[in-house]
């Protein structure tokens, strides 16, 4: 052995290895080379696996999707069941003014539909000639009358005092009986004169007022406070119209008229009645004094509160229902003749009660449930839970919760139609203020809405 042999062999000589291992020694660290080295081929497979891990001990934790959805807290409010119908605004009352004597017709400005009227103002003056002179012959007569009175007087009062000194003469026996029963003769006829010509001077007087009362009713006046409307529109050859308000009513302007013919025709809406048709079936649950709800279209969907004042007796064979009339006020004139709307007639209230809009309704497995917001303690985030619900009474829009929600209940109003229980959900509030992350929230629960359409 040479030195470099020697001192191999007495390191290797613990290991209890000797010079012939020499051989095993030198193949060993090819092998565990080859059995510590993947291949390459190992090493992809590794290395795609590690990427694709979603085991817990993955570095990247996965964020849950969070369904957007808006919510509103529960309060107790009033319920009313109601009954559904349409109907129109007609006026309180209404008048023909019709011309008490014939003549030509004066309008006394240029009408139109729709122009306000207080009581006693000037609408229209009838011109009659024949009229005129016949007043003016009544006052002839009765200063003709008059003067005969006056003449009759002072007969009567001179053969008064004929009489009375005839009398004291006969007394004295200067004057004959005949001459007593002369002058008792003509103070009576001068009596009898003077009733005659007082009698005759009241029946021309008569006469003359009887005229001159002819001469004001030749002046069309407004009965009372309303607005003026065409003949047409109440005379029944048309009904009110939406476009109530463009007719003139001063066509027959300087024309010929007859006595008891339509000029024109007011309205008092002041106060309104809205008439509606309520079908058979639903007639039993109206009475007199019940509340009503209207809304009017043409004046932008708006709320109007009334009571329920006349239900006809007969069926309208028109419409093949009962027309009931809801008394409303109208003191800022809103209201016109002919408008269109919803009315509904409440026939019950349940108040100081859980309800809800009947649109958050859903039925799932033959039960109806609605959404609410749930903290769960164990999610980072709120989910969506599924409630059960009892329903109790139902009204046109809003229906009574009996039974599964409270009040303070976070129920869900918008984005629910796509949920199921437990979903994660990303809550905002309606009464709260938006974020800009809640607005885009809100932009994407619309979107959705407008796909399902």
């Amino acid at each position: 052995m040479n030195s470099n042999e020697k001192r191999r062999s007495k390191l290797l000589r613990p290991l209890g290895l000797g010079f012939a291992g020499t051989a095993l020694l030198i193949l060993i660290p090819p092998i565990a080379l080859v059995g510590c080295k993947p291949s390459s081929e190992e090493g992809q497979q590794r290395s795609r696996s590690s990427n694709n891990d979603s085991s817990p001990f993955s570095p990247r934790e996965q964020r849950a999707f969070l369904t957007p959805v808006v919510a509103e807290r529960l309060v107790r409010d009033d319920v009313l069941s109601t009954i559904a119908s349409t109907g129109s605004v007609v006026p309180i009352r209404s008048r023909l003014i019709r011309s008490e004597e014939s003549g030509r017709l004066r309008f006394s400005r240029q009408w139109e539909e729709g122009d306000p009227v207080s009581a006693g103002d000037l609408i229209a003056t009838i011109e009659s000639e024949t009229l005129e002179a016949d007043i003016d012959n009544a006052r002839r007569d009765v200063q003709i009358r008059q003067e005969s009175l006056d003449i009759a007087r002072r007969s009567r009062d001179s053969s008064i005092r004929d009489f009375n000194t005839t009398r004291d003469l006969y007394t004295r026996g200067i004057v004959a009986q005949r001459d007593l029963e002369n002058a008792q003769l003509q103070m009576e006829r001068g009596i009898n004169t003077y009733r005659q010509e007082q009698i005759n001077l009241d029946r021309a007087k008569a006469a003359l007022a009887n005229r001159e009362e002819r001469l004001e009713r030749l002046e069309i006046r407004a009965p009372f406070d309303g607005l003026l409307v065409a003949r047409t529109t109440l005379d029944g050859t048309r009904p009110f119209a939406a476009t109530f308000g463009s007719e003139t009513i001063t066509d027959f302007d300087g024309r010929l008229i007859s006595s008891e013919f339509a000029v024109c025709g007011i309205i008092d809406m002041s106060r309104a009645l809205i008439r509606s048709d309520i079908t058979g079936s639903n007639i039993a649950s109206v009475s007199i004094g019940q509340e009503a709800r209207a809304v009017i279209y043409a004046r932008g969907d708006l709320p109007i509160e009334g009571t329920v004042v006349d239900i006809s007796r007969s069926v309208n064979p028109d419409t093949r229902a009962f027309n009931v009339d809801i008394l409303v006020e109208n003191p800022e004139d809103n209201l016109r003749p002919g408008m269109f709307g919803r009315v509904d007639i409440v026939t019950d209230r349940r108040r100081d009660a859980i309800s809800i809009p009947r649109r958050l309704l859903l039925r799932r497995n033959n039960r109806d449930v609605v959404f609410v917001v749930e903290e769960d303690v164990e999610l980072p985030h709120p989910v969506a839970r599924e409630v059960p619900v009892e329903l109790g009474l139902q009204g046109r829009d809003t229906i009574e919760v009996t039974w599964g929600l409270q009040e303070g209940d976070a129920i869900i109003v918008r984005g629910f139609e796509v949920l199921q229980d437990r979903t994660p959900i990303q809550v905002i509030y309606a009464d709260e203020p938006i974020t800009p992350e809640g607005a885009r929230a809100i932009e994407s629960i619309e979107g959705n809405g407008e796909d399902q359409e």
